[in-house]
This record gives C-alpha cells, structure tokens and sequence, in this order.
C-alpha cells in the first residue's frame, strides 16, 4: 500500500482503518444491530451494546473513530489516504485487466527453481461464467449504487479475491471442492 521507508506504522493502521470500511461491512456495527436479546433476558434490563463487542471489535472501533476524526481534520493525513486508495484502484484494475485479459489455452504453471507460479485466466465456459454472476449477483442488496461482476478463473487452488473495483473471482478449485450454491 504505502513505502514503508518514510512511512510510520500508525500512520499504516490508520490507513487501513479507513480503507477497510470501503470494502467489507462494519463487521462490529452489524453485530450489534444483529445481536438478539434471549428469551429469558427479554424482561431485564437490556444491556449495553457496546458489552456485547469482543475485545478486538472494541479495538477496531476505537482506531476507526480515531481514524475518521484524524481524516476530516488533517489534510496531510487527508490527502495521503486518498492517494493510497488511488493506488490501490489502479492496482486492482491492472490486475482485473491482466487476468481478463490473458488467454485461458496458455501455459498456467510456470516454474522458476524452487517456485510455481500459477497464472490466472478466466474460465473459458460462457454457461459457468453466467451461472456463477447469477448467484453473486442474488447476493446484492437491491438498493446497493455499486456495480458488481462475479467472475470465475481458472486456477486449482480454491481462493476467492475480491477487488476494488467490484470484481470478484472465484476460482475452479474453489467451485469443485463445493456442492451446493450455498
């Protein structure tokens, strides 16, 4: 994300409490709204949200707040999180350019002495290509304003990736080991 060479490590954190937000949901904020009260405490006193977050929730909000506040009143702080997340942007449409790109009858595996690479094509099955866009798309909220494409390559290690720019791959070896859409 960042050099590391002239950039501090609460800086790093920082970053990442910010950018985290863009692409996964409040993880915290969902479990508290999510939380059900049991049956047998429905008549006591309703307990305070923040006891029901873990450890590490309470954490990871406290930075987030921390981080929040430090990005609206630090312009420096400002503009090098969004040059960051720039970078990022152009990483990944790389990345979903080159794999949409490459020819799924070239050689996959290449190795270099003691490494195996594994070069990722899409999946040449226009049917499974629909098929798996389908169900991804089932699993977006109808009122969501972004733009999803659920993709699949050709690569025998399951592993799922999912990029900024609102592609997602799911991989063969991760769509053989499963039964059910599920």
């Amino acid at each position: 994300m960042l050099a590391p060479s002239h950039r501090s490590p609460m800086t790093a954190v920082l970053l990442l409490a910010l950018l985290v937000p863009m692409f996964a949901p409040a993880v915290a904020s969902a479990r508290i709204k999510t939380n059900p009260v049991p049956q047998d405490k429905k008549e006591s006193k309703p307990k305070d949200d923040k006891s029901t977050l873990s450890k590490q929730e309470r954490k990871w909000l406290e930075i987030y707040k921390f981080s929040k506040e430090r990005y609206s009143t630090n312009a420096d702080f400002r503009q090098e999180v969004d040059e960051a997340f720039k970078r990022m942007l152009r990483e990944h449409s790389e990345y979903a350019f080159t794999i949409n790109v490459r020819d799924p009858k070239a050689e996959q595996v290449k190795v270099d002495e003691d490494r195996i690479k594994i070069a990722a094509a899409l999946y040449d099955n226009p049917l499974a290509q629909d098929y798996v866009n389908r169900v991804g798309q089932s699993l977006v909220p109808a009122n969501s304003d972004k733009l999803y494409a659920f993709k699949i390559i050709l690569n025998p290690i399951p592993e799922a990736r999912s990029l900024s720019t609102g592609t997602v791959y799911v991989s063969t070896g991760l769509l053989s080991s499963i039964d059910n859409e599920a």
